[in-house]
């Protein structure tokens, strides 16, 4: 329960923040800030996504269009935390878009970016979801998120 609350906040605030962009690689962030400790100090993974709604134009936009982005960094105690972004639950389950890595490591400190593009494979307006989960080394649950990619597709 505490998990599908936590998706759909986050569905929501990014939903809302790209509504306010408009279309296609808008400059808008949304930052979901990692859980913060009784003296103030956050511990976790702070994630940044760039606007995850797009226009694409058939035979006038470039293909593969690149529609946004996720910034990952570790602000936690821990020296590791790991990152998976797996393709969300049918009938949301990416087909028309990628991402440009699914996994990987993060030491203390360290950031990394996945880009998300759109692969031009429908002429179809695009509603798709990636869901991101960090893990500490141990494997226990930092943060998931629901990544609600959108396209206009004309």
């Amino acid at each position: 329960m505490k998990r599908l609350a936590s998706l759909a906040l986050f569905a929501l605030v990014v939903g809302f923040a790209s509504a306010l962009t408009g279309c296609g690689g808008g400059s808008s962030e949304t930052v979901l800030p990692p859980p913060q400790l009784a003296n103030g100090e956050e511990n976790g993974a702070r994630i940044v996504v760039t606007s995850t709604k797009f226009e694409h134009q058939v035979g006038k936009t470039q293909c593969p269009q690149k529609i946004g982005t996720v910034t990952i960094t570790n602000v936690s105690r821990d020296e590791k935390l790991k990152f998976r972004i797996d393709k969300g639950p049918p009938p949301s389950e990416p087909k028309a878009t990628s991402v440009s890595r699914t996994s990987g490591e993060l030491a203390k400190g360290e950031s990394i970016t996945v880009d998300m593009t759109f692969l031009c494979s429908q002429t179809t307006d695009v509603s798709e979801q990636w869901i991101l989960l960090v893990t500490d080394e141990k494997g226990n649950r930092v943060t998931d998120t629901a990544l609600n990619v959108t396209g206009s597709v004309r």
